[in-house]
């Protein structure tokens, strides 16, 4: 997200926010190689993501690089004169290490099979999609969270985008594994900025890779409840 629209090569030598180790540190420095900018010849400053937008406003920065809800708040505050100028796909990833794994097998499960659930009732009903919409405004509010430039209408469609047209699949597949992958090469990424330990490769990782019970979960859905959508609640 830039204050007023510019091309990516143009970024050089401008102060650009951004938060260390994510996806969106990431996905900066492959848009400033797209731009044919080395990264030392732009001003990479750490910040917090909630305050970007206001960073931008205040022109502490010319810049920045950050998911969702950041670039809809800053085009909203800065009234028409901030531009996404790059986007990139921005992926997340649950897991469990595998001593804990063998520990608490049943709680991650049933973890697991939750998210399913959530996932396939969202879908399956706009109605409880907007339930969901309204449940997250009101938490994000109770923990001061909730940006009051944004409407219901905003989170309405930061919500359909990352959960109606993700892609329908919760698996990582085949073709995210491979060695020049996209998870490859932020394995190099994060052990060039010292976030993850250089003593393997993306090969040695991957054999630690077991999505197994995510697929046998989703092959079991009457035995894991995942079309179960009534609850009685407890108070």
């Amino acid at each position: 997200v830039s204050k007023g629209l510019v091309l990516l090569p143009e970024l050089e030598g401008k102060r650009i926010a951004y938060a260390k180790g994510s996806n969106a540190h990431f996905a900066l420095l492959n848009a400033l190689a797209l731009g044919g900018i080395d990264e030392n010849s732009v001003d990479l400053i750490p910040a917090d993501v909630q305050m970007m937008p206001k960073m931008l406003a205040d022109g502490e920065i010319d810049a920045f690089s950050a998911w969702e809800p950041a670039p809809t708040i800053a085009q909203k505050e800065l009234d028409g004169t901030a531009f996404i100028i790059q986007r990139s796909l921005s992926s997340g990833y649950l897991y469990a290490a595998e001593p804990y794994y063998q520990e608490h097998s049943e709680d991650i499960d049933l973890i697991l099979a939750a998210i399913l659930r959530a996932r396939i009732m969202l879908l399956a009903d706009s109605h409880d999609l907007a339930l969901a919409l309204t449940g997250t405004i009101e938490y994000r509010r109770e923990l001061g969270l909730q940006n009051n430039v944004l409407d219901s209408s905003d989170l309405w469609t930061l919500l359909e985008d990352d959960i109606v047209n993700s892609a329908k699949s919760m698996l990582i597949h085949g073709e995210s594994l491979g060695a020049d992958s996209r998870l490859a090469r932020e394995l190099l990424f994060l052990q060039g900025i010292d976030q993850v330990s250089h003593g393997g490769t993306w090969l040695d990782y991957l054999s630690h890779f077991n999505g197994s019970r995510i697929t046998d979960i989703r092959s079991a859905p009457s035995a894991w409840r995942l079309h179960d959508f009534e609850y009685d609640w407890e108070s």
